[in-house]
């Protein structure tokens, strides 16, 4: 690989783990502070879990429109 493909290799890595890390950082604090949230239910739990999820595939898909 030329030194140009390996610096887009890597940039995009970065990128990647950086989004996985932040969604399991995420998930095991809400899961742990559930019960001291005030009015927080399993439904809610999933439900802010499921649009963070959500929130990262719109930005992933937009993502390479605005690199154009």
């Amino acid at each position: 690989m030329s030194p140009l493909e390996k610096r887009a290799v890597s940039g995009l890595s970065f990128i990647y783990v950086a989004r996985m890390l932040g969604l399991f950082m995420l998930m095991p604090i809400l899961a742990l502070d559930n019960e001291q949230l005030r009015h927080s239910t399993p439904l809610l739990l999933g439900l802010a879990i499921g649009i963070y999820g959500l929130a990262q595939a719109a930005m992933s898909a937009s993502a390479p429109k605005a690199m154009q």
